[in-house]
């Protein structure tokens, strides 16, 4: 519970990094399943030689290493940077508010925008507000989404031709800040 991101927000996305203290607790229920169902309660000594003699286990083990040893390879493939990360994640669970906001500011990162062709800027700073207001239904009460909602709102309006569509995208991008300021004053 305490890395979940639903008891205290711990300023971090979807990582297995964070299942490794609570995979504590699958693994001892594994091995007292196969202690128990393989019959090995009597064993002095539980080693490869004893396991081999009892095809039950091994049956049960074999698939089992072998399934998560190929989602560790496969999944390494998404961390050769944090926008193949965070473009899968965001896959992974679309209805995370916390995802689409990593997302949405690595979409929206200075940064990252400088390295894009003109004509790829604004699509990226929509999709990024795209995202936000999904995020920000989800969970209105996230002042990072409300404060990055704001800011992109404004930066897109900053782009608008038209007076008046300038200054309600300003207005609303507003409204989001103020309300980011209301759920947290820091």
């Amino acid at each position: 519970s305490i890395v979940s991101n639903i008891v205290f927000l711990i300023g971090t996305n979807m990582a297995e990094r964070l299942v490794f203290v609570p995979s504590v607790g699958f693994c001892l229920a594994m091995a007292y399943l196969l202690v128990r169902f393989g019959k090995l309660e009597n064993e002095q000594k539980i080693s490869l030689p004893v396991l081999v003699k009892k095809p039950a286990i091994i049956f049960f083990l074999v698939p089992v290493v072998l399934l998560f040893s190929f989602k560790t390879f496969d999944r390494n493939n998404d961390w050769k940077s944090n926008e193949t990360l965070f473009n899968q994640d965001v896959k992974t669970v679309p209805n995370s508010a916390h995802m689409l906001w990593y997302h949405a500011a690595m979409l929206a990162n200075t940064d990252r925008l400088k390295t894009l062709p003109d004509d790829k800027r604004m699509p990226s700073l929509q999709q990024a507000r795209k995202e936000l207001l999904v995020s920000v239904a989800i969970f209105p009460r996230n002042p990072n989404s409300q404060e990055l909602t704001g800011l992109i709102t404004n930066q897109i309006a900053a782009e608008e031709k038209d007076p008046v569509a300038r200054k309600q995208m300003n207005e609303a991008g507003l409204i989001y800040l103020k309300q980011a300021v209301a759920i947290n004053q820091n």
